[in-house]
């Protein structure tokens, strides 16, 4: 097989390899290979390199491929090798002093001269998903293509031998001499996606070629710069970062955190001077909203988005956050990070958007989205608590199974308010209230009287208790993306980082995933900046939302690929 033979092969893009023929690694592809280029650069699982560390790439004749008559290549460029997690990797191993260093480009993206750095060229949910044209560019003007073999069954057990092998020539070169590990001074280099955008921000998700993450970054949509931010959105974009970064900090003393955490977007960094932007955990899946619309939830998953909306909320509720008030609860602001994948957890969401979140003096009038506003919001006369996320839950669960109890497009909030705990009500009379979530909401959730909801904890318990909502959604640990990220624990594992292939056998496990630009210290600390914000803001939130339609295709075909 084609993946048995060799690890790798690189074509030339640009250039000529001819002054290499001389050398035994430049090859003609065997007839049985589909691929048409006449010569390449082929590293076979069975050739005997020169050094454990891997292929060892420069002009100097002590490497595995010698690049002779390239002025802008030092004696030891690079190497490409295997990493901890199974993934063939390209690192530079030169300094400044040597030159320009590597670049490599994935469909032509991060055009950009490294020293020091490490690509990841195989198994990442980016490369698996989007199959891209991967060039490594020695220099100018020597360029190659990256092929590489699908994995076979003989994958593991082959990079297992290829990390333990010894090179022939080991000991002829000092590579504690060369640059073996990442320059903690470079920044991430990134590939960038537009996901969408609010009335306050646009998001995009951005891939790291040296770790293979995903995150998702939200900055301004109108300008750059903090200081050029108008008054409401300076407001807003420093309210998120205080309530991110509350959430942060003293979210592990929350009871059953590490449970009712994984309902809430992972807030990994972010600042607001002088370029504001927030980075957080990618959500694959897009929004409520949209995956609702490409497929309706049915009675198993609207039953989990309850619970799992519930866990998100008694977590934010909690004492030990100052009772944070998300205040914009609508399937807009609810990310899905997997749908159909495991029959054990049907979809996993999380809340998502904190522009609008506060905890203290939570006075501001008719704030949020009208269809899932509480009646008490539009009032300016007296206070209102956290119970308003209650409610909004509540319709949200309701609009998901029967659809919205009433026009939404009446103008008078109570008259709304009072329109939606009718309809409910009808509904539960006419079936002697045997429908278990129509029963349930009016019951405990969507009620005029904000003293009469019961607290997010006590409804999850009500839950657990009620004859007919017990579909219990477990704690997601292995599909895709449900480790938790780099930057808010360390201990990790990439055994199930892919929703594309599945974990390959017998990998050795890692102790720690630590990358310079992951594991510093929060870019913006709540400070002085943390008092109280009375002022209101527009009822608009800048939702995360993913907009993207390959995003939302695949998303719909991995759904009915688990109801089959």
């Amino acid at each position: 097989m084609e993946g048995d033979y060799q690890i790798v092969a690189l074509l030339p893009d640009s250039g000529t390899i001819s002054d290499m023929s001389k050398h035994q690694n430049v090859l003609r592809y065997p007839p049985n290979m589909s691929l048409t280029s006449e010569d390449c650069v082929q590293f076979p699982w069975n050739y005997e390199r020169k050094y454990s560390e891997g292929f060892l790439i420069g002009a100097s004749n002590l490497c595995d491929l010698v690049i002779p008559n390239e002025p802008e290549v030092p004696d030891f460029q690079g190497l490409i090798t295997f990493n901890s997690y199974y993934q063939l990797i390209y690192r530079d191993i030169s300094s400044s002093n040597d030159g320009n260093g590597t670049c490599v480009t994935f469909n032509n993206s991060g055009s950009v001269f490294r020293n020091g750095f490490t690509w990841i060229l195989s198994q990442t949910d980016y490369i698996v998903g989007e199959n891209p044209v991967i060039v490594i560019c020695i220099s100018s003007t020597l360029k190659f293509k990256v092929y590489i073999p699908p994995p076979t069954d003989n994958f593991a057990a082959n990079v297992g031998s290829f990390l333990s092998v010894v090179g022939t020539n080991d000991g002829d070169v000092r590579f504690e001499n060369l640059s073996l590990s990442d320059d903690a001074g470079s920044s991430p280099l990134c590939i960038t996606k537009q996901l969408g955008h609010g009335l306050y921000g646009n998001v995009e998700r951005r891939y790291d070629v040296s770790t293979g993450y995903y995150t998702a970054r939200k900055t301004p949509r109108t300008t750059t710069r903090y200081k050029d931010l108008d008054t409401q959105r300076s407001r807003y974009w420093k309210r998120e970062l205080e309530m991110q970064n509350l959430i942060k900090q003293f979210g592990a003393g929350v009871p059953n955190a590490d449970d009712y955490s994984l309902y809430i977007v992972q807030f990994l960094y972010g600042e607001l001077t002088p370029n504001p932007y927030i980075e957080l955990e990618f959500v694959p899946c897009g929004t409520l909203h949209e995956q609702h619309a490409i497929l309706k939830l049915d009675d198993i998953e609207i039953p989990c988005v309850l619970e799992q909306a519930l866990k998100g909320l008694a977590f934010l509720h909690d004492p030990v956050l100052d009772c944070i008030a998300h205040r914009d609860i609508k399937p807009e602001n609810i990310l899905v990070h997997s749908r159909g994948l495991d029959p054990e957890l049907p979809i996993h969401i999380k809340l998502a958007d904190f522009g609008l979140s506060k905890n203290k003096d939570l006075a501001t009038s008719d704030i949020g989205t009208k269809k899932y506003m509480a009646a008490e919001v539009q009032s300016s006369k007296h206070q209102y608590d956290a119970s308003i996320d209650i409610w909004a839950v509540g319709v949200l669960v309701y609009e998901l199974k029967y659809g919205y109890p009433t026009d939404p497009n009446i103008s008078k909030q109570k008259i709304l308010c009072h329109n939606i705990v009718s309809a409910m009500t009808k509904r539960c009379r006419r079936s002697g209230y045997s429908e278990g979530l129509a029963g349930f909401v009016s019951r405990y959730m969507v009620l005029i009287d904000p003293t009469q909801r019961q607290t997010a904890r006590h409804c999850l318990q009500l839950f657990y208790d009620h004859d007919r909502l017990q579909v219990s959604s477990p704690v997601p640990t292995s599909p895709s993306y449900s480790y938790r990220h780099p930057a808010i624990e360390e201990e990790a594992s990439y055994a199930s980082s892919s929703r594309s292939y599945q974990p390959l056998p017998d990998i050795p496990s890692v102790a720690s995933v630590s990358r310079h630009h992951y594991t510093s210290s929060p870019r913006y600390e709540a400070g002085e900046s943390s008092r109280p914000l009375d002022e209101r803001i527009d009822n608009e939130g800048s939702s995360y939302q993913q907009q993207s339609r390959n995003d939302s295709s695949r998303s719909e075909r991995s759904h009915r690929h688990g109801r089959r």
